[in-house]
């Protein structure tokens, strides 16, 4: 089986059944730049679908949201990503993945039978430097596009609904097309995504504004001029995050923070994000930025234009969609600490509201990705997904 395209510029490159009393898996090549490609996987039930829903990644860049935790099992899996792609097909949906240009596929790069090898073999086999220090904000815009219109030419998806599932970053790449029109989803479904702008989101997060209004709240209810650790998180009711603590004692310079000294951190991080900004907005754009994966390093991993361009950007994700006429669901874990979250209900935004067919949910005990504490997401909360794509393919 080989799929069929209509005036696009795209390759086949391969079409096999896994699992084939389920689903098949299809494999579509797309030009993304001269020389530069990427590879769309598409999982699709054996009836009929019922809609297809594009899996756009967040800043990472993968198609796996999952990636760092499934390739710890002991039977990896490069077609789970974290048991979405199985409760897609299962609902009646196909599924469509890709990374980001500079990524491999990495059912065709990863190898090893250990967390170390696997994660050694994505940095050594599965990323490409040279096309990553390319990267800005603005071309992973474009190459969005490009995915969503190449799918349009597939003839096998013609007719059948097609929707966004997008994971935190990816919001801003789909509702920017959006706004402009360049693609036309019949529903948007957000894990993760910020409704503020992208500049906004990088202040919150270079400025560890989560940090120190942790420590800010401790300091309120319990009756201590000094405070460590396990004392902020006991005192500011923070036990059920996962993994904050290193960050913690970031944001108080040390193990423990007098109340007298907090004034002078949030001081500090107020410069660091100044000084960060006033740094990439006047970089030259040949530079590039360095990334990490575990304990190893992604030498070139990001143009520096990919933060001038994101710290530049002012639009709302509310602004954006205020004219987009389709349902919207932005969902949030409760225990996000990456981005700000928002309360159940319509998506308003310092009184604006985007619109009143885009809607928020906020899905109690689990983090960013709705991921538990095993950083992997829940049944339930994987069934929530589905629910919210069921609600917007409508």
């Amino acid at each position: 089986m080989c799929l069929t395209l209509l005036y696009f510029h795209t390759e086949c490159v391969s079409a096999e059944k896994l699992g084939s009393d389920k689903f098949t898996k299809s494999s579509l090549k797309i030009l993304l730049d001269e020389n530069v490609y990427t590879e769309i996987e598409i999982f699709s039930p054996l009836s009929k679908p019922r809609g297809i829903v594009v899996v756009v990644p967040g800043t990472g860049g993968l198609s796996d949201m999952y990636f760092g935790e499934e390739i710890a099992k002991k039977n990896y899996s490069p077609d789970s990503k974290g048991g979405l792609t199985e409760k897609l097909i299962g609902s009646g949906y196909t599924a469509v993945f890709y990374n980001q240009r500079g990524y491999s596929t990495l059912s065709k790069c990863i190898t090893g039978d250990s967390l170390y090898l696997r994660s050694a073999s994505f940095v050594s086999r599965c990323v490409d430097p040279e096309i990553r220090k390319t990267v800005t904000f603005s071309k992973i815009t474009a190459d969005t596009e490009k995915i969503f219109k190449a799918l349009n030419q597939v003839v096998e998806t013609q007719g059948v609904p097609q929707l966004v599932l997008a994971f935190s970053e990816g919001i801003y790449h789909v509702n920017s097309l959006i706004e402009n029109k360049e693609i036309d989803p019949v529903g948007v479904v957000a894990v993760g995504g910020p409704l503020e702008s992208i500049s906004y989101v990088m202040k919150f997060q270079l400025g560890f504004e989560f940090y120190l209004n942790l420590i800010e709240k401790a300091f309120l209810h319990c009756d201590s001029d000094v405070l460590n650790v396990n004392q902020i998180i006991n005192c500011s009711d923070s036990s059920a995050y996962t993994g904050i603590q290193n960050s913690l004692i970031t944001a108080m310079g040390g193990q423990t923070i007098s109340k007298k000294d907090l004034p002078a951190r949030q001081e500090f991080f107020k410069k660091f994000v100044h000084d960060a900004f006033d740094k990439y907005l006047k970089i030259s754009e040949t530079e590039y930025v360095n990334g990490s994966f575990l304990q190893f390093v992604l030498p070139k991993n990001w143009s520096a234009a990919y933060y001038t361009e994101a710290f530049s950007s002012k639009k709302s994700s509310v602004e954006r969609l205020r004219k987009f006429p389709h349902k919207v669901i932005y969902m949030f874990g409760s225990l996000d600490h990456l981005v700000p979250i928002h309360s159940d209900g319509i998506c308003v935004l310092d009184g604006l509201v985007a619109s009143r067919t885009c809607q928020i949910e906020v899905v109690a005990g689990v983090g960013h990705g709705l991921e538990d504490k095993s950083m992997l997401p829940t049944n339930e909360a994987l069934n929530k997904i589905i629910a919210a794509l069921n609600s917007v393919n409508k």
